[in-house]
């Protein structure tokens, strides 16, 4: 009797793990009804339910993929991006996440330009700069028109990723690569501004008066980024976008802005050193 009960349990465990079944979820909201074989690094093996011994083991990208159900419960996230996974963040471990840059051509344009940059996300980080105009070297004009005031500008970066993803491809740093910064720039400086005026007695005359501006530039920037060893990188940019300014004044400072437009030009080559604040364990 003991004989045919332990044949029983052995024909329950045999049959159960035949047809044991696991689900795995698709991003397109479908599921694959199977047995799962392996779960690679980049694929996962299965055999279609129910199963046979000598059935076909298929593969599937792990990217396509939500999670698996497994049979006894156990759920397995695939949290990966919608690029392929080449964004994912355990790519990036152990990287720095920010870093301070300075505007190698600002002060030939009499202005310093020192930026902020931090990772939000892989493929996204945010970008502010402080500009001080009057730090630097006016080689515009032989008056010296003693600018002061401020600027400030903020954005987003979202780098760019190729047009085909392969296996085991991924950015080799997080902070690399092409991308578009949409910015928004706000400026408030004063400047001096020599007029020249008709008078009929002392004829042509010059007028220095001091002019106040407050303008705000609305600007797409297209640029690169290399990093070098984790510690240095370069930067290098040009933007277009809208300036306006307080009175049509023609001034929006630190950018190229023809008079009978409202369009602005802009273009830097930064230098910068990377950090990171987390303590390191």
């Amino acid at each position: 009797m003991k004989t045919h009960i332990t044949h029983l349990i052995a024909a329950f465990y045999l049959l159960t793990g035949v047809n044991a079944q696991d689900y795995i979820h698709l991003k397109d909201k479908s599921f694959i009804k199977c047995k799962v074989v392996e779960v690679g690094v980049d694929a996962v093996k299965y055999k279609n339910y129910p199963v046979k011994d000598d059935a076909a083991i298929f593969t599937i990208e792990k990217y396509k993929i939500i999670e698996i159900a497994m049979e006894d419960g156990t759920r397995i996230s695939m949290d990966q991006s919608k690029d392929g996974g080449i964004q994912a963040e355990e790519f990036f471990y152990g990287q720095k996440t920010q870093a301070v840059k300075f505007d190698f051509f600002a002060p030939l344009n009499d202005n310093l330009i020192l930026k902020y940059e931090r990772v939000r996300r892989p493929g996204r980080t945010f970008e502010g700069w402080l500009g001080i105009p009057g730090v630097g070297f006016d080689l515009t004009s032989d008056e010296n028109s003693r600018p002061a005031g401020i600027f400030i500008g903020a954005g987003f970066k979202f780098i760019s990723v190729p047009d085909y993803v392969f296996s085991n491809m991924r950015r080799s740093h997080i902070m690399k690569g092409y991308y578009i910064r949409p910015s928004a720039v706000f400026t408030i400086h004063s400047y001096d501004q020599v007029n020249s005026i008709w008078d009929p007695n002392n004829g042509l005359t010059q007028v220095k008066e001091r002019v106040s501006v407050v303008g705000l530039g609305l600007l797409v920037y297209g640029g690169r980024q290399w990093i070098f060893d984790d510690i240095f990188l370069i930067d290098i940019n040009l933007g277009i976008g809208y300036g306006f300014t307080s009175g049509n004044k023609i001034s929006l400072y630190g950018f190229v802005k023809p008079t009978s437009s409202p369009l602005i030009f802009n273009s830097s080559l930064s230098l910068g050193l990377l950090f990171d604040s987390k303590k390191k364990k």
